[in-house]
């Protein structure tokens, strides 16, 4: 959690191997699923070949099946033919979800999840990702602003200027 350039996000691409550090290393074992505020949807795919796209590369086996039960997952399994533009918010930032885990990520991290939502779509993409933890055993890192989001998290770490001034469990 943090302020408008606190370096929430460049510390989230770092662990996601998006970006670099300048210094210092760090070791990661881990496969990862990104959840991006914009859900970052091709507008000319249906919802499930949106959550297949990931598979795309490498040699997935089941690649229909596997993005089925992920729309099923985030409740969305009776708008897997239906392109974002017919989606809501919330139903695009499910379809981000489920595209983050058909390849089974052991962490999650969620760039401002519900930046772009209204209370009612907030309330159930936290839900959801609530569930993946408490239920799945994934790992969700969620980068936010917003003290009503961190208030839902076990454990809130807040930044200033690109440094840890806070942690509470």
């Amino acid at each position: 959690m943090g302020a408008s350039g606190s370096g929430k996000s460049t510390l989230m691409n770092i662990i996601g191997c998006l970006d670099i550090p300048t210094t210092g290393t760090y070791h990661i074992d881990r496969k990862v699923g990104f959840v991006f505020q914009t859900h970052n949807l091709l507008p000319r795919l249906t919802a499930l070949a949106n959550v297949e796209l990931p598979m795309m590369y490498g040699h997935w086996p089941n690649r229909r099946k596997r993005a089925e039960n992920a729309l099923t997952l985030v409740g969305l399994a009776d708008r897997t033919h239906h392109r974002p533009t017919e989606l809501s918010g919330g139903q695009q930032q499910r379809v981000g979800i489920a595209r983050a885990l058909v390849k089974e990520p052991s962490v999650l991290l969620a760039d401002e999840p519900t930046g772009n939502l209204d209370t009612s779509n907030s309330a159930e993409i936290l839900n959801i990702i609530s569930d993946l933890n408490h239920e799945n055993g994934i790992t969700v890192i969620v980068v936010t602003h917003e003290p009503d989001v961190a208030a839902r998290a076990d454990r809130v770490i807040t930044l200033s200027d690109g440094r840890v001034i806070s942690d509470e469990t």
